[in-house]
């Protein structure tokens, strides 16, 4: 009835967002000689949450960040990220003047953003020269994480680091600088072919001089992957020459967010824990695998929800209870600051009106509130299904156990009206 209606509005304002206690205080405001209120928490003795470990779709290659690196994790392989970008011009119509015999100083500048994994260990930066137009990053067609572009397989130079070692204040030359990766690439045929370059506009250039590829060396270690900010006015390519007048002559030519910058993923499942649950159909009875990078997400199946069609409940309130399982690293590999549920009926839809699935470290968990969705589910015979992800799946290299094992605080909560 309206006034049933008017009502739960007013009690879903109250209690949207609330902790367990707040929904319990909640609950008590309703009158029970009015309203038949009730409780039900799943999974129970008679339904059950199926989840199941997927492999993720092909996600984008462009992201906030461009990771390089390659971590061993027995949950998920081997994950390895490497990175394409494209190098502008400071203006059109460069010119260089160099006086003769100059020597050349041609160094990379990566601004570090953050790192994940075990930053105890050390990364060797390789670099080379891309053969292929990358696009523009305005394209409209969209690029994903597992395409390759060719590239000059001789090395220009390599760069062994620590991400403890650049992730402060560095000495470059005789300035300290901001955190980031320098790497001297004066060496070999590269200052040629940039100087040689069309540097009349961005287009011209890029055609000439295509952009740098970076990867970085397998390990049988744990492994670390960093996270470099290439859309910083900070990450450039700088070059140092002498010119005709006997100046020193210093060009930054810039990467940053009008250039092309493509993350490339690839992951490697076997002999992985996840790899015994990927593409067998088996619902995950104990561990709920998700991990960013174009890597694996959850499937959460709430179709015993069918069941309360006809029962006439109004939903007050419903939160879905995520608890981390955890495992021996995680203080390597910590959970992600957020996950991302999603409605799947082929394709992900945005939740109306979902809240939460931010990390909460006191209790350890991650949570959202559900209530418009779940009522849609029971009274509108709308898709049950869910997928999970972790947020900022093309800019981080995060992944998740979450527990769900039995007797773990897993579970959809839902206070109901009748």
């Amino acid at each position: 009835t309206g006034v049933i209606i008017t009502f739960i509005s007013i009690l879903f304002t109250l209690i949207i967002g609330c902790s367990n206690e707040d929904d319990i205080i909640g609950k008590d405001l309703i009158d029970s000689d009015l309203y038949d209120v009730n409780s039900i928490s799943f999974p129970n003795e008679n339904h059950n949450i199926l989840s199941f470990s997927i492999k993720e779709d092909s996600i984008s290659a462009r992201g906030n960040y461009n990771l390089l690196g390659v971590i061993n994790d027995p949950y998920f392989g081997k994950s390895e990220a490497s990175f394409y970008m494209q190098i502008l011009l400071p203006s059109n119509n460069i010119e260089i003047n160099p006086l003769e015999g100059t020597n050349y100083s041609l160094e990379l500048s990566l601004p570090y953003h953050d790192s994940y994994g075990d930053t105890l260990h050390n990364i060797e930066a390789s670099v080379y020269e891309i053969n292929e137009n990358i696009g523009s990053s305005d394209t409209i067609s969209e690029v994903f994480s597992t395409q390759d572009f060719d590239f000059n397989p001789n090395q220009i130079a390599t760069k062994t680091f620590n991400s403890n070692e650049i992730s402060d204040s560095i000495q470059w030359g005789n300035e300290t600088v901001s955190p980031r990766l320098i790497i001297d690439l004066s060496e070999g045929n590269l200052i040629n072919n940039l100087i040689n370059a069309d540097m009349s506009s961005n287009e011209t250039f890029v055609e000439t001089f295509k952009g740098l590829y970076i990867n970085s060396n397998n390990t049988e270690n744990t492994g670390c992957i960093t996270y470099f900010n290439t859309s910083s006015p900070n990450c450039f390519l700088r070059l140092s020459y002498t010119d005709i007048n006997q100046e020193l002559q210093v060009i930054d030519f810039p990467v940053g967010s009008s250039s092309n910058r493509l993350n490339n993923f690839k992951h490697d499942y076997s002999n992985s824990f996840v790899n015994d649950f990927l593409e067998t159909g088996s619902p995950l009875d104990s561990i709920i695998y998700l991990q960013s990078m174009g890597g694996i997400c959850a499937e959460i199946n709430l179709n015993f929800l069918e069941n309360f069609s006809d029962s006439g409940y109004v939903v007050s309130n419903a939160i879905l209870n995520l608890p981390v399982y955890q495992d021996n690293t995680n203080n390597l590999f910590y959970p992600p600051g957020y996950l991302v549920l999603t409605d799947f009926n082929n394709e992900d839809v945005a939740i109306e009106g979902v809240v939460g699935g931010i990390y909460n470290s006191s209790d350890d968990k991650y949570t959202f509130v559900l209530t418009d969705h779940i009522q849609k589910i029971i009274s509108q015979n709308h898709n049950s299904i869910l997928r999970l992800y972790v947020g900022g799946k093309n800019s981080n290299a995060e992944r998740l156990l979450i527990d769900n094992r039995e007797g773990s605080s897993l579970s959809l909560d839902l206070v109901i009206i009748k």
